[in-house]
């Protein structure tokens, strides 16, 4: 993908105050001139156009024109606050010339204000909150495949992520989202209105939300990882999604704030031992029903005529017993797309 990363002039607009923004701002764009040679490493053309640059032209317009003068697929914008209408504007220009352009917006304007952004300003397709460079490669090279968020009433409102999710759903993407972990904030029943692949946590989730996810098929994704290392006394409620059928997937969450948990093996005990899944639950969980909510579910997760190959060959008696160690890895042969990518047996 061609891609063009922009760095905006900026300015006070805070009435009565000088304008040092032209000022503060005049620097070398390091971040986004280390995301340019990040997407060139990989592949992506890339082109850096700085407002604030010795040869840059004086307006929106100009300076629109030149960035467009590099035939973008992606416009990136990194905004600080004063910056960001600028970056607005000359986003609203390239998409009233190019509608197909992708724009993504970053830095610490967009990432301390998040989704609230995308109903003012539908100029932007896309918002990075944090660092970039993951972000903004994956839309390069089309790897964005879910809008993962949360409804939890904390720092983002219930409101406002469901404009997010929108925007998503609006973009192709499919979504999916943790919700009340904490309390209950109705968040099974809101992403099963919307057709979320899956809702994550759900320890507070009411009875009226689960029979919503049963009938829209939204999978309970289950982190006992973050359970144990939270020192969450509730549970979600297993037996409710028994009873009306709510499939169950387990997984990691992954993450240095809430679940520093590295191991599946783990997860799949604590899924029997905390949340009183039985193994062939906890095991579909990881498998079937995990790869049912990637929307991948009609070519992995399970060993079938016209699946990939993907699989582990354990060191154990019973599949029951990989629910039942704690520590310790049996594995021995890792098959991946029908290849052996690993082999311990010797």
């Amino acid at each position: 993908m061609r891609v063009t990363l922009v760095h905006p002039a900026g300015f006070n607009f805070v009435p009565g105050q000088p304008d040092f923004s032209v000022l503060a701002n005049r620097m070398a764009p390091i971040g986004i001139l280390q995301l340019a040679s990040w997407l060139e490493k990989h592949g992506h053309p890339t082109q850096v156009h700085d407002c604030l640059g010795p040869y840059a032209p004086p307006t929106i317009e100009e300076n629109a024109e030149q960035v467009l003068t590099t035939d973008p697929e992606m416009v990136g914008f990194s905004a600080t606050t004063s910056g960001f209408m600028d970056a607005v504007d000359l986003a609203a220009y390239i998409k009233a010339r190019r509608p197909h352009v992708k724009i993504f917006f970053g830095n610490v304007h967009v990432s301390s204000i998040g989704a609230p952004l995308l109903e003012h300003f539908p100029e932007i397709d896309y918002l990075c909150i944090g660092e970039g460079e993951g972000a903004i490669l994956d839309i390069a090279e089309g790897l964005a495949d879910m809008c993962d968020g949360g409804i939890e009433g904390l720092s983002i409102p219930h409101e406002a992520m469901l404009r997010l999710y929108a925007k998503a759903q609006s973009l192709g993407l499919p979504v999916r989202g943790h919700t009340d972990q904490y309390r209950d904030v109705d968040g099974a029943a809101a992403l099963a209105r919307i057709g979320a692949r899956s809702a994550d946590h759900l320890e507070y989730a009411n009875e009226a939300g689960i029979a919503a996810m049963a009938r829209a098929g939204t999978v309970a994704m289950l982190l006992p990882g973050s359970t144990l290392f939270l020192r969450e006394t509730k549970r979600p409620p297993v037996e409710t999604f028994r009873r009306e059928g709510v499939a169950m997937a387990l997984a990691t969450n992954c993450n240095p704030g809430s679940s520093p948990t590295l191991s599946p093996l783990l997860v799949l005990a604590l899924g029997c031992t905390m949340f009183r899944m039985t193994p062939e639950e906890a095991l579909r969980g990881y498998t079937v029903n995990a790869a049912r909510v990637l929307g991948r579910e009609d070519r992995i997760g399970r060993l079938a005529t016209g699946y990939q190959a993907d699989f582990v060959v354990w060191g154990v008696a019973e599949p029951a017993a990989l629910c039942y160690w704690l520590g310790g890895n049996p594995c021995r042969q890792v098959v991946k797309a029908g290849k052996v990518v690993r082999d311990s047996r010797a």
